[in-house]
């Protein structure tokens, strides 16, 4: 059996088909554009509830990204031609600044079909000012040079589709830096690469937008200047390194992680999991997984897709998603409860699920 590679989730340079799209909005009133509208709407600053539905021909999977992330929303699923829907919960904004979500539902079948939403919403909070009073300089001035404490964060490499673990940014440092690269001279062409932050917390609401290339190769530095609790998704083509670096003093290193195995198994091809249960005293959960495509004898596909049971049937996890002639990586998600993972691939794998105590 033979996929389609995995390419284009979300660019600001890549030509988006707009086919046949509607979303509607549930908070203190309804909201609706309809077919060939530019589709961008608003939500309250109060938030909402966000329902996205199209009509897809000849597809497979769709796969839901926002940008930034709305809890739960981002997955990987199986769909079949018809109407498809999703719906994510967009909380208050209290950041005093407009915040705008981008909604990209790419579909994969005997083609591949983007579908884009643009969602503003205000804040609750009104802009404050400041009055400033000047004083005269005083008669002795002093020149002094500071070279900034770092502490490392998060540090690894990867490819494809990677969520990373939760890091602390302490209120006494001076805001913190994620250096980036990637690669796509395995994908052979043009790729994206694509990082998505999540705050918790205090920090649930942060504005901080990632970034967002498309190209063979390319690196940066993205300064940011909140302190909080933050974990970062990693959407790509190719492959790629993220280095999170804190600036300041009392700066804490990342925390250790604890595990308890669930579930692991080696295996190739198509295989739906066993059910396995995060206890709702644990702190998340793991998984780790890696391809090989030497039976294969070509480069192939690797993607997992989790699926949520009772009170966890709509976590939103994303699973893994890779293509490539081998690869590993490990995602860290952050809900308990009774899951399933689906493995899909052309090549030999392995998965292992643990709790984080």
């Amino acid at each position: 059996m033979r996929f389609l590679r995995r390419r284009d989730y979300l660019t600001k340079k890549f030509r988006v088909a707009l086919v046949g799209v509607s979303l509607t909005i549930a908070s203190a009133g309804l909201f609706s554009a309809s077919a060939g509208a530019t589709n961008r709407l608003t939500v309250n600053p109060s938030g909402g509830t966000v329902k996205f539905s199209t009509v897809v021909k000849n597809s497979k999977t769709c796969t839901w990204i926002s940008d930034p992330v709305i809890s739960g929303f981002n997955s990987l699923q199986k769909c079949l031609p018809g109407k498809v829907e999703r719906s994510g919960n967009i909380g208050p904004n209290t950041s005093g600044q407009t915040r705008q979500f981008r909604i990209t539902l790419t579909v994969r079948g005997s083609k591949t079909t983007n579908y884009l939403w643009t969602v503003t919403q205000g804040s609750e909070l009104q802009p404050t000012t400041t009055t400033t009073i000047s004083q005269a300089p005083s008669t002795t001035s002093t020149t002094s040079t500071t070279v900034p404490l770092t502490t490392t964060l998060w540090n690894t490499t990867g490819s494809g589709t990677v969520s990373g673990p939760q890091f602390t940014v302490s209120p006494s440092s001076k805001g913190w830096i994620e250096e980036w690269s990637y690669n796509c001279s395995n994908f052979g062409m043009s790729g994206n690469f694509l990082t998505s932050i999540k705050g918790y917390g205090s920090s649930e609401f942060t504005a901080d937008s990632g970034t967002n290339q498309l190209g063979m190769s390319g690196s940066g530095t993205n300064h940011y200047y909140d302190s909080g609790t933050f974990s970062i998704e990693v959407i790509s083509d190719c492959d790629w390194s993220e280095t999170i670096i804190a600036n300041g003093s009392g700066i804490p290193a990342a925390s250790q992680v604890f595990a308890t195995t669930l579930w692991s198994e080696n295996g190739s091809g198509v295989e739906s999991g066993p059910l396995f249960t995060v206890p709702s005293t644990a702190k998340g959960w793991i998984e780790q997984w890696s391809f090989n495509c030497s039976n294969f004898g070509l480069n192939g596909d690797f993607s997992t897709s989790i699926t949520g049971h009772g009170s966890a049937q709509y976590s939103g996890d994303s699973g893994a998603s890779q293509y490539g002639f081998s690869g590993y990586g490990t995602n860290f998600y952050y809900d308990t409860g009774v899951f399933n993972i689906e493995v899909i691939s052309e090549c030999t794998w392995s998965e292992t699920v643990s709790a984080i105590s």
